[in-house]
């Protein structure tokens, strides 16, 4: 968790238990009720210019459960409640001490949210490309498509760090999760591809995640396509990974995970068509072992076995 996303965590738990509280005075109990909360209220889209015409209160004055993007229609998702818990938790051992007074460890931690399938078809992914038009930001969403990257990351990306001679790119530390140290990635051929793209426009540096991912939804919307971001284009990269190797520890590798849990949320997406391709092979090697049985055995070998 990187130290802004933190501090927008804290920032929420100053709104929900208060900023003048001694730490000592809050309890357990309390920040319990909170994680329920927060796991089972939905919030809401900021009001409209309409809804404000309706309503005689100020915009500034609104409930907090309007701030922000919406949740899932049951609440916040498990994975963003465990961060804000994580903050809290970190802010009273920084704060008390490591064997200090912390009332977080008493509390019940969310359950991880399971394992989903988000990886898209390449075939998929092509189509998208095609109707965005051309720009920086489809040159940007290209390289994202071809080498698993998350979009954050790309913006760290120096001429230095890339090798189109050795088709390789540096890659540097990650602080998310438990952290990852540098790594250097081999490039596939559509990855290199679309890096020399990228080189030849000069596109390192900072970017808007944000304009990248608006711009990759309207592609999407004009097939048709729903639900989707561009943060998805990493789960397709990396199951398509797990489908070429069959190996989590290579997927985590190109995935730059810390942890194989974390590569299985990737990877979920993969199991269905393994399963398929396993089935289908071991139907082969039941067909063959059928027509061998059906060879009459010689007849010396019957009376050997008499």
């Amino acid at each position: 968790m990187c130290l802004q996303q933190r501090a927008r965590h804290l920032e929420t738990w100053l709104r929900e238990l208060g900023r003048d509280r001694a730490r000592d005075s809050i309890t357990a109990a309390e920040i319990d009720e909170v994680l329920q909360r927060w796991l089972t209220t939905p919030t809401n889209q900021p009001p409209s210019a309409a809804d404000h015409r309706k309503s005689p209160q100020p915009l500034d004055t609104r409930p907090p459960r309007y701030r922000g993007r919406p949740s899932a229609p049951t609440g916040l998702a498990p994975a963003t409640v465990i961060k804000r818990r994580m903050a809290l938790l970190s802010f009273f051992r920084t704060m008390n001490g490591k064997d200090g007074e912390n009332p977080v460890r008493a509390t019940k931690r969310p359950h991880p949210p399971k394992a989903e399938a988000r990886g898209l078809d390449y075939t998929t992914i092509a189509r998208i490309l095609a109707a965005m038009p051309a720009s920086d930001t489809k040159k940007r969403v290209d390289v994202l498509a071809y080498t698993g990257l998350p979009p954050g990351l790309l913006a760290t990306v120096t001429r230095f760090d890339l090798d189109l001679s050795k088709k390789t790119v540096r890659v540097r530390p990650r602080r998310k999760g438990a952290g990852v140290a540098a790594a250097t990635l081999p490039l596939t051929s559509e990855g290199l591809r679309a890096f020399r793209a990228f080189h030849r426009a000069d596109l390192y540096g900072i970017y808007s995640v944000t304009a990248a991912n608006r711009s990759f939804k309207r592609a999407c919307a004009a097939l048709e396509l729903r639900g989707l971001t561009v943060y998805d284009l990493r789960h397709s990269f990396l199951t398509q990974m797990f489908l070429i190797t069959k190996d989590t520890s290579t997927t985590a590798r190109f995935g730059l995970h810390a942890s194989l849990a974390t590569t299985q949320r990737y990877v979920q997406a993969a199991m269905r068509q393994v399963d398929t391709e396993a089935a289908a092979a071991a139907g082969r090697v039941f067909a063959e072992g059928r027509k061998l049985s059906r060879k009459a055995v010689p007849i010396r070998q019957r009376r050997r076995a008499q």
